[in-house]
């Protein structure tokens, strides 16, 4: 098996994330993309339960086995020539019509993001019976972009993040001493998904230029570094 991440980085991660996962025996998808909800889901999807009419994560449970398992798993065949970005674009766009069309209006492009982009780190680490599809694709998986990791993107990478309504990003010459959570940053509010990819696509050259092996691989260097600081 080819491992896209190093044994030590996955227990970290398993242990740090309180996901209940298994670094050595790995996780199949369905856990994986519940992983992700969890992560994008946190005081995001307030009035959901009601608008839905169902518990949410009976919503999410629907939705995963439905179209994100099977869909995911048509992307990672060999046979399928589509790219990744297509590929998340149509997922975004699936996940908003149907939160959409079952009562909650308010799912956006950075929710559909953060689960998307998670669940798929989470396969990444753990789900080993496909760590041979995904290493194929590593270079083209989007990070997830959260408050933790819009901080370096700014800093480190020097690349501007999507706005949406209440945000827009300070001159140029202010962005070194960018700080993500002193600005609020509130990255469930994305609603452009042109402006997330953008942001994505320098995301994936700045890596390329900095010799990280992928986006992912610098994320999670990044999400590291502030685990580390927060332990201080």
């Amino acid at each position: 098996m080819k491992e896209i991440f190093t044994k030590e980085q996955r227990k970290v991660f398993a242990y740090d994330a309180s996901k209940k996962i298994d670094a050595n025996k790995g996780t199949d998808l369905k856990t994986a993309f519940e992983c992700g909800y969890a992560d994008m889901a946190k005081r995001t999807l307030r009035g959901a339960k009601d608008a839905l009419g169902m518990e949410p994560t009976d919503f999410r449970d629907i939705l995963i086995e439905k179209d994100l398992i099977p869909e995911f798993v048509k992307f990672l065949n060999p046979a399928s020539s589509k790219p990744f970005d297509e590929w998340h674009k149509e997922m975004c766009d699936l996940l908003i019509d149907e939160y959409d069309t079952g009562g909650y209006k308010e799912f956006t492009v950075g929710k559909a993001q953060k689960w998307l982009n998670m669940a798929i780190k989470y396969a990444c680490l753990y789900c080993y019976e496909y760590q041979g599809n995904l290493a194929n694709h590593i270079g083209e998986f989007h990070v997830p972009i959260d408050r933790i990791i819009a901080t370096p993107i700014v800093r480190d990478l020097g690349i501007a993040l999507p706005e949406y309504d209440k945000f827009h990003m300070p001159p140029k010459e202010k962005w070194s001493d960018f700080d993500a959570h002193k600005k609020d940053y509130a990255w469930s509010q994305i609603q452009d998904y042109d402006s997330y990819l953008r942001c994505q696509k320098e995301i994936r050259e700045k890596c390329k230029e900095k010799n990280y092996e992928s986006p992912l691989h610098w994320e999670f260097a990044e999400w590291l570094a502030q685990r580390h600081k927060e332990q201080k």
